[in-house]
């Protein structure tokens, strides 16, 4: 969370891209870099560390900021769990497959959504993302 100010008496908090703080559900967005590695996409990078000899993976966009070791990452994908995903940290592009985690569940006034574009891309361009539609691993 970046800052929280008062407006005509009403909590306003500004949040990261990734986020959404508007009801009591805390949502996030999750991007799974295996996606970006399977779809091959064009602004996933690679390079190899002299020192240690691993490659190492990235987004150009810094839509996810961390550089992940791919053989790493693709032996995890290859276990009954999963890589998972990292929180979003850019705004998605267009074509990014990523996610909405719901950090907590309720009912009532304090739980109605404020921002549903958030969910999907029915909105302005400036807040359209989209649900990916993989299956997820579950442990057996």
């Amino acid at each position: 969370m970046l800052f929280s100010s008062m407006e005509n008496g009403e909590l306003l908090v500004q949040t990261k891209s990734g986020e959404c703080r508007r009801c009591r559900h805390f949502c996030d967005k999750l991007i799974e870099p295996i996606r970006c590695h399977e779809m091959e996409c064009r602004y996933l990078y690679a390079y190899t560390d002299e020192i240690n000899g691993r490659t190492y993976t990235g987004c150009l966009h810094k839509v996810f900021k961390v550089e992940i070791d791919r053989e790493l990452m693709l032996e995890m994908e290859r276990s009954r769990y999963g890589f998972g995903g990292i929180k979003v940290a850019e705004a998605p592009l267009p074509h990014c497959p990523f996610e909405v985690d719901v950090t907590f569940m309720g009912e009532g006034e304090d739980f109605e959504c404020g921002n549903m574009p958030f969910f999907d891309c029915s909105g302005s361009e400036r807040y359209c993302y989209k649900i990916s539609e993989k299956d997820r691993k579950t442990p057996a």
